[in-house]
């Protein structure tokens, strides 16, 4: 199957997979329990210091709930391709609830910036885009020097089943197939020091990591 009609698959899944996870859910209670989440999530990187003056920070396939909803007091972008359909379709997300996030509906390979950012994260995202290496490629390049970059993944376990799902569309929200060492390199290719490295969850086939990197001067 062609990669792009495989991120198109997976976009619809992706739309499709919100909708029937938050259709019981509490508007105001899932936001909060998402607010909170972010929180525990970051509150052990040392590195994220938002404490003290404004940061840019960017949030790069932000979903209808992402990491954006906790830096109120910073200037944030955040970009996803279905913005505009989850205002359409989800009652729990609303543009107008944050005033400080510009948000951006297009992919990510097509975002325009002139921009350079603090920090930049990419949750749960990297693995979803039609262009991964193109992306990362942008990624550096938004980057200020020693700014920080926080990533996401599900990571394959094993190898031969890493080969086998890029060959068939068996995980039909995730176009492309890595294992951690694979998403470790791309990142040193691109003068990223990877400064944390946390698994967050262990599963059977893939294990749930977040990477903490700098890039360098």
């Amino acid at each position: 199957m062609k990669q792009s009609l495989r991120w198109e698959i997976a976009q619809w899944f992706e739309l499709k997979w919100w909708k029937n996870y938050l259709k019981d859910k509490n508007t105001i209670e899932y936001l909060e329990y998402k607010r909170n989440y972010w929180k525990n999530l970051l509150e052990d990187i040392s590195e994220i210091n938002t404490n003290q003056n404004q940061k840019k920070i960017l949030d790069i396939g932000c979903g209808p709930a992402g990491v954006y909803m906790i830096f109120n007091n910073h200037k944030v972008t955040a970009v996803d391709p279905l913005i505009e359909r989850y205002e359409q379709s989800l009652d729990h997300f609303n543009q107008k609830k944050y005033p400080n996030v510009e948000f951006i509906p297009t992919t990510f390979e097509t975002f325009q910036c002139k921009d350079k950012y603090d920090i930049i994260f990419c949750l749960n995202a990297i693995n979803h885009f039609q262009d991964i290496n193109r992306s990362l490629d942008k990624i550096s390049d938004l980057l200020m020097p020693n700014g920080i970059y926080v990533e996401s993944i599900d990571a394959h376990n094993y190898s031969v089943l890493k080969k086998i799902f890029k060959i068939i569309s068996v995980d039909i929200l995730h176009p492309h197939q890595y294992d951690i060492d694979d998403y470790k390199s791309m990142l040193s290719e691109r003068s990223m020091t990877i400064l944390k490295l946390v698994k967050i969850k262990k599963r059977v086939l893939f294990d749930y990591y977040l990477i903490v990197a700098r890039k360098s001067n």
